[in-house]
């Protein structure tokens, strides 16, 4: 009967697991309501879609297809100019903004990481991109998660035991402490404008 008992997930550990679900509810709703859509030059909402609509799903593309670049053409104006990169050569030229030109190809310089993680393999198993704002808050949320354990195990060597043999807060602390964890950090910050560098 004991054994029956202790198999059950306490009090605490059931507030955790519901304060992290509110905290993962939030950040995706904030991300999915917030969506931008600045780098493809327009104002589109998030959605799961065949076309891309940020760098990072143009990368994704890309690398689904063995290349590195962008595969968006330059203007023909920025093709005939002698030299590119200065500012004021390319002041009246038609260009890609906040993207790496190079030999005549556009690339991506944030991380590669948000692509290679999580990205690359949803689009190879959907056929879908993922939104910029759900990576972005699945992102936080795995920071959150990070933050949360982090500081159960302080709080197990606060009191001098590792952390398997440390108990749990009381219920009530439990969700003070997720609910300041979850909420104040620069997450919902982020997720207003879940821009590639915020993705980044």
């Amino acid at each position: 009967m004991s054994t029956a008992r202790s198999s059950r997930p306490g009090p605490t550990r059931l507030v955790l697991v519901a304060c992290s679900a509110l905290i993962l509810a939030l950040y995706l709703h904030t991300g999915w309501r917030s969506y931008p859509n600045a780098e493809m030059g327009g104002d589109l909402h998030a959605a799961f879609s065949r076309e891309p609509h940020s760098f990072y799903d143009l990368l994704t593309r890309s690398l689904m297809q063995g290349r590195l670049d962008l595969g968006v053409a330059p203007s023909p104006e920025l093709l005939a100019l002698p030299d590119p990169y200065p500012p004021e050569a390319r002041r009246h030229v038609p260009y890609l903004w906040d993207a790496s030109y190079y030999g005549g190809k556009y690339y991506i310089y944030f991380g590669i990481t948000p692509v290679a993680t999580l990205l690359l393999p949803f689009y190879a198993l959907t056929g879908y991109f993922l939104p910029g704002s759900v990576a972005t808050a699945l992102f936080c949320f795995l920071g959150y998660l990070f933050s949360l354990l982090c500081a159960l195990e302080l709080r197990a060597l606060a009191l001098g035991r590792d952390g398997a043999a440390a108990p749990l807060p009381g219920p009530g602390t439990a969700a003070f402490l997720s609910l300041a964890i979850g909420l104040g950090n620069l997450s919902t910050l982020i997720l207003r404008q879940p821009f590639i560098y915020q993705t980044a």
